[in-house]
């Protein structure tokens, strides 16, 4: 199923430091530049990234099955083969007790790699569901499936989820949000250059096909695509922008259960809470109160016939890629072709293990860590992390541009961050989860059932701060603000993002930018918004939140000259959280690293040619190599918050006098600009 709702843990936690961990001796650890990979033929100081990048990139070109090829990539491929071992055993043992985690890991893989079975079985595992759809009589009918959809991630008009309320952390709350649509953002319905119109002429294809596929001839198939492009184009129109969306007081909109039904009372509520089985309450958010005005319009003016339409292609839709090949096939022509430029479907291996993940994930999470994930890795993590906070606050103690009112709470922000490295203290249930060997689309729908009813029944509990929001086997890491919390899952901690016994040039610039990045969320543009409890809190002065705004504006102007790809440029309001991050990151980082210097006084030392601030920024740079397909590099100019690996190192770097003294950029130099526009905040 293609819709999978973001849920934001928003926990209320006080962190307490220990005394600093202790650095290993400079001469104990080892240096993985390999200088023979730079490209000479690139100026380090005219263009830094090709100059550390350009020569992996043209030898590590995009596989046939991926839109993009980053060190991302390459680490999570390398994932992908580690789980493939552990699923393939649970597969292939015999007698487990039933209910046991290996007998759900291994029935759930087993059944997805049996296409035979899917191939035969068709569309029949949802036949229940049509069946339900050509009996809607009125909107009643509308709504009740609605809140079904809901609990498949099936692409419905409206979506709710449960999270802890952003003004007040220690208390759950109903979120309703907007959702309903086919293409991957609203923009995709406007925007008017020649490959977004020639992508909305695919998905009315798109949409024709998979209605021939379940036997509408020709002209019916043509017409239900032209009513779903309608109905969805009027969803889109009264969407909320991703620019919108950033500004966390414009989707908060509280109200009580009674505002909500005098508001929008084409909508059936009780009806539609009472499907989901929520528990009751009295108060609710309403993320885009113009969404829901459209919602409500279109329920009283829409035709049942186009809610049969509408629901009967995006239940086909959302689940398409678990189903018979056919339908399957279709789903990537679209999606991963189309949209994404990937010229061949990943070995099926690979897609049911991505699939797992998302239904199974900590139940995989729990077999990869065993030996995946080592305690001289966390302590190592640890030391660095202590290390990046100290800076931190050093750094916020120094600024003058803020007033000491603002810096002491920052300080207490700082100070109260949680800290989450490897994997959960405390694994999740599935014991209630029904796997077994007969259907895979219905142990996919039943997991997706799980997953949103343990969501909806957190309403009413105490809030779970040991939560995690990431799987230990995912290669990334996050910041969650309405928990102030930083979250490092155990696959990301392997080359080039940390080198257990690397020097520190190496694992300050690499993971030290991570952690300094993560860190810098707590006070980006949305991130500062919410205080050390995680409640959205005004706690800046007017003056302090001026001058803050003054700083980042700069950062902003800078991202929306870089131009990717043909006429297509950045979108700086959009990626400007991400791009503040990436500059406090690694700036905090730097000072992180120049203290450790000085304690590590081995770790000083020229290596190949290369002085330690050098490997430092280098390790940087060899993070981001990457490329991207022209289609996959549109589409996140539209959808994604963060700016291409290119920027994100050249953003950077040519706001760092650290840089330009490490290399000696001079004015001339294209790395270079002059002082007055540089971003500075932290």
């Amino acid at each position: 199923m293609k819709t999978s709702f973001l849920l934001f843990a928003v926990l209320l936690l006080t962190l307490s430091w220990t005394a600093p961990l202790k650095a290993q001796h400079g001469s104990q650890r080892t240096n993985p530049i390999d200088v023979t990979t730079f490209d000479s033929t690139f100026n380090p100081k005219n263009n830094f990234y090709d100059f550390v990048n350009a020569r992996w990139i043209k030898q590590n070109p995009i596989p046939s099955t991926e839109s993009s090829w980053r060190m991302l990539e390459v680490v999570d491929d390398s994932v992908r083969y580690k789980l493939k071992k552990v699923l393939e055993s649970a597969a292939a043992a015999q007698a487990q007790k039933d209910g046991s985690s290996t007998q759900k890991v291994g029935d759930f893989y087993l059944t997805g790699m049996d296409s035979a079975a899917i191939n035969k079985a068709g569309i029949t595992p949802l036949k229940p569901y049509l069946d339900t759809i050509a009996a809607f009589k009125n909107k009643d009918d509308v709504i009740r499936f609605t809140a079904h959809s809901n609990l498949i991630n099936s692409t419905a008009l409206l979506a709710s989820y449960v999270d802890q309320d952003q003004m007040n952390s220690k208390k759950y709350v109903l979120y309703l949000y907007q959702t309903g649509l086919g293409l991957p953002d609203r923009d995709y319905y406007f925007l008017n250059d020649e490959k977004s119109k020639q992508i909305r002429d695919e998905y009315i294809k798109h949409i024709i096909r998979y209605f021939a596929l379940l036997g509408d001839d020709s002209i019916k198939a043509k017409s239900h695509a032209q009513e779903i492009m309608k109905m969805e184009t009027g969803l889109a129109k009264s969407s909320m922008t991703r620019v919108e969306q950033r500004d966390p007081y414009a989707t908060y909109n509280k109200m009580t259960k009674a505002d909500l039904k005098k508001k929008y009372s084409a909508v059936n509520w009780d009806l539609y809470f009472s499907s989901l089985k929520l528990k009751s309450f009295d108060t609710l958010i309403v993320s885009q109160p113009k969404f829901f005005a459209l919602v409500d319009s279109m329920l009283k003016s829409t035709p049942i016939d186009s809610w049969k339409i509408y629901y009967r292609f995006h239940l086909i839709n959302g689940a398409a890629s678990v189903l018979s090949s056919d339908f399957a096939t279709e789903d990537f022509k679209f999606y991963s072709g189309t949209l994404r430029g990937i010229e061949e479907m990943d070995p099926r291996w690979k897609r049911i293990q991505e699939l797992e993940n998302s239904c199974l994930g900590e139940l995989v999470g729990q077999e990869f860590v065993k030996t995946n994930f080592t305690p001289q890795s966390k302590q190592r993590m640890l030391e660095l992390i202590h290390n990046l906070m100290e800076a931190y606050s050093e750094r916020i103690a120094g600024v003058d541009w803020m007033t000491d009112s603002t810096k002491a709470y920052a300080q207490k922000k700082l100070s109260q961050l949680m800290i989450k490295v490897g994997y959960p203290d405390k694994w999740r249930d599935y014991s209630v989860v029904k796997i077994d060997r007969k259907s895979f689309v219905l142990n996919v729908i039943n997991c997706f059932q799980f997953e949103n009813r343990r969501n909806l029944n957190k309403l009413g509990t105490e809030v779970d701060r040991t939560e995690w929001l990431m799987t230990p086997q995912t290669v990334n890491a996050y910041y969650n603000p309405v928990n102030n919390e930083i979250v490092f899952p155990a696959a990301i901690l392997q080359p080039p993002f940390f080198y257990p016994d690397a020097d520190d040039a190496m694992n300050y610039g690499a993971i030290g930018a991570v952690i300094g990045h993560e860190i810098t969320h707590g006070f980006d543009d949305q991130g500062r918004q919410y205080d050390a409890e995680g409640n959205l809190k005004e706690w800046w002065t007017p003056q302090d939140a001026k001058n803050y705004n003054q700083r980042t504006k700069l950062i902003t102007e800078q991202y929306n000259t870089y131009s990717p790809i043909d006429t297509f440029h950045l979108n700086g309001e959009l990626t400007q959280g991400e791009n503040i991050a990436d500059l406090g990151g690694l700036t905090i980082a730097y000072y992180a690293f120049r203290k450790a210097k000085a304690e590590n006084p081995n770790d000083t030392a020229t290596v190949a040619g290369l002085t330690a601030d050098q490997r430092f920024f280098i390790s940087f740079a060899k993070v981001w190599a990457g490329t991207f397909r022209p289609e996959e590099q549109k589409r996140r100019l539209v959808v994604d918050p963060h700016s291409p690996g290119k920027y994100r190192v050249i953003g950077v770097l040519s706001n760092m006098p650290e840089f330009y003294k490490a290399f000696n950029v001079k004015p001339g130099d294209q790395m270079y600009r002059e002082e007055s526009v540089r971003g500075k905040v932290w």
